[in-house]
């Protein structure tokens, strides 16, 4: 299988770091190595921690060195998109203006590999002839050539204290990353015009090309508020990381920050912030990538509420955070709404991730909440509430979280209705303070299930830590151990029935119950309800029939003589049930003789 994909490398002329070595040029002096990584092909020149003579050569310092410029072997076989030069750990103090850079491309021979691999087969050689060409070796010193590779330059891990105006200038127009991390840069060394590209009659052109710059852990306080008005068209990437910019960012590094508006990634991890500027937030509207790693924010920062949504990512680890609740995220939801990444890692006060905590998280594909020693709640509606009747489809409808990773914690319990476990593609919950009563059991009983279909491996770890009898086994399948006398034969989960006792009830169930006594009740209140007014108004009609001595004003008959008036007549009796009148006529009654007005 080797010797097969050491053929194919050679057909491809691509050399892997075990492959093979390249000479002449800055090779003389630095190793190099051609490497094949995704869909680059790089070379590699390490010159990191070289002898001072031969850094000052390097560098164009000293009577060998001045004037000489960088000479880059480059296969014609294997053209090199990437020509990464690490200068790290030299002792270099101060960098003036780089030597200019010479392409030499090469064609080589299948002897030039054989001398420079060891112990190859036979299938290799065969292919090594089949991808070389003429076998001749030819030196080209390349001109202005649009098919220049791109450079990353690394000076890491050296003393530099100084970096002179228009040191990269040389290399303008190939510089794609500038990596001057661990170094003792100051604010008062970097000025713009470091970073300032070829001169024009109008101004300084910028560096084209350069889109990473990476000036970590340096003695930055602030930065020029015109440090990057060379870069502001190119730059995509920068890196901050442990420079002391203080709680608060002053507002010259918040102007040059401003200007980078094609950015989009930032790293202010271990910057000792306690805010994240608003006027910045809205002004990178195309930062995708966010780490505030290492900081002192008590909350989720809410000067986002006035950004466009574009964060794909956000590393909040390591900052003394309390707890994440329905207003960590809801307060600027829109500025969440593309978030598919989010780190909580370490967090030495996180206790509590509450209720519709993630609500406006609708992107969110990755959470690591781990290694929280204090977190021992994490409600089950941290991600989707419940809402009418508690429907699962309706509820997980449009849900993206793919990977979960609770490791690490202070959890006890977890219910199994915090997220649907089918659709997870990794799930890990090892090394927490399970308490292994009936309450976990539709968790072990759900994780069984899930582990053996995605993948067993995540099952290691998941042991209880309560009671005293079960600790350090399994919450998955957890039998007494043979010095316990005392211990049932069957495991744990034996006497809590089907389902078991839960911390939280199975909302579903207790809502559509809840709104059937509801119905019910109101049904039998409506009922009774009903009976009383029929019972009331009969009783009340027998009595208005039945009650002797009952008054009833009636106009009198008109009456047939001339000399009789309307008479008011006054009957204090009442016809009897069975219909005899207890005055007047025979055989009739008064309503017969006078007809009532009622």
């Amino acid at each position: 299988m080797g010797s097969r994909i050491g053929a194919l490398a050679l057909l491809l002329s691509v050399v892997t770091t075990t492959g093979i070595r390249i000479n002449g040029g800055m090779c003389g002096r630095c190793s190099c190595e051609q490497i094949n990584q995704e869909s680059h092909v790089i070379l590699k020149i390490d010159c990191s921690r070289l002898h001072t003579s031969d850094v000052e050569f390097l560098l164009g310092e000293g009577d060998a060195g001045k004037g000489s410029p960088w000479k880059i072997p480059l296969s014609i076989n294997a053209f090199s998109d990437i020509i990464s030069i690490v200068l790290d750990g030299n002792s270099i103090h101060r960098i003036r203006p780089l030597p200019q850079l010479e392409f030499e491309m090469r064609n080589e021979t299948v002897n030039d590999r054989q001398n420079s691999t060891v112990n190859e087969t036979d299938e290799v050689h065969n292919a090594g002839n089949v991808a070389s060409t003429n076998g001749q070796l030819s030196n080209t010193t390349v001109g202005n050539n649009s098919s220049k590779p791109r450079l990353e330059l690394s000076f890491r891990n050296n003393h530099i204290s100084r970096v002179e105006p228009g040191a990269f200038l040389p290399v303008s127009e190939t510089l794609w990353s500038l990596d001057l991390s661990d170094n003792d840069i100051t604010f008062d060394v970097l000025s713009a015009s470091v970073f300032r590209g070829k001169f024009s009659e109008e101004s300084y052109e910028p560096i084209p090309l350069l889109e990473k710059l990476n000036l970590a852990r340096n003695q930055l306080h602030s930065l020029d508020g015109k440090l990057f008005e060379h870069l502001w068209k190119s730059l995509r990437v920068l890196n901050l990381q442990g420079n002391p910019l203080g709680m608060t960012m002053d507002t010259a590094t918040e102007s040059a920050l401003s200007t980078l508006k094609g950015l989009r990634e930032l790293n202010l991890a271990d910057t000792g912030l306690s805010s994240y500027p608003r006027g910045l937030a809205h002004v990178l509207q195309s930062l995708e990538y966010l780490r505030l790693d290492g900081n002192a924010f008590t909350t989720v920062p809410d000067s986002f509420s006035i950004s466009k949504p574009s964060l794909h990512y956000l590393n909040i680890n390591r900052n003394p955070i309390r707890s994440i609740n329905n207003s960590s995220f809801h307060s600027h939801k829109l500025a969440w709404s593309k978030l598919k990444v989010l780190d909580m890692v370490a967090m030495p006060e996180l206790e509590v991730v509450d209720k519709e905590a993630f609500e406006p998280l609708k992107e969110l594909r990755i959470l690591r909440c781990c290694y929280n020693r204090k977190l021992s709640y994490f409600h089950e509606e941290a991600f989707r509430k419940v809402d009418g009747w508690g429907l699962e489809w309706e509820r997980w409808k449009d849900f993206n979280l793919k990977e979960l990773e609770l490791q690490s914690n202070n959890l006890e319990f977890l219910s199994p209705d915090i997220v649907p476990w089918d659709n997870l593609d990794s799930a890990n919950l090892q090394s927490n303070p399970w308490a292994c009563n009936c309450s976990l059991k539709p968790l072990a009983d759900v994780l069984r299930i899930y582990m053996i279909k995605k993948d067993p491996s995540l099952s290691v770890g998941l042991h209880c830590a309560s009671p005293p009898l079960f600790q350090r086994m399994s919450i998955l399948n957890i039998y007494p151990s043979d010095d316990e006398p005392n211990a049932s034969a069957n495991n744990i989960w034996s006497n809590c029935g089907e389902s078991g006792p839960r911390l939280f009830w199975r909302r579903r169930g207790a809502i559509v119950s809840a709104l059937a006594a509801v119905c019910v009740a109101a049904l039998v209140s409506l009922a009774v309800v009903v009976l009383l007014v029929v019972l009331v108004r009969r009783s009340i009609r027998l009595e208005s029939i039945n009650m002797p001595g009952s008054v009833r004003y009636v106009r009198a008959p008109p009456s047939f003589a001339e000399d009789d008036d309307e008479h008011v007549i006054m009957d204090m009796r009442w016809a009897t049930r069975d219909g005899a009148a207890a005055k007047g006529a025979p055989g009739t009654t008064p309503n017969q003789r006078w007809p009532s007005l009622w």
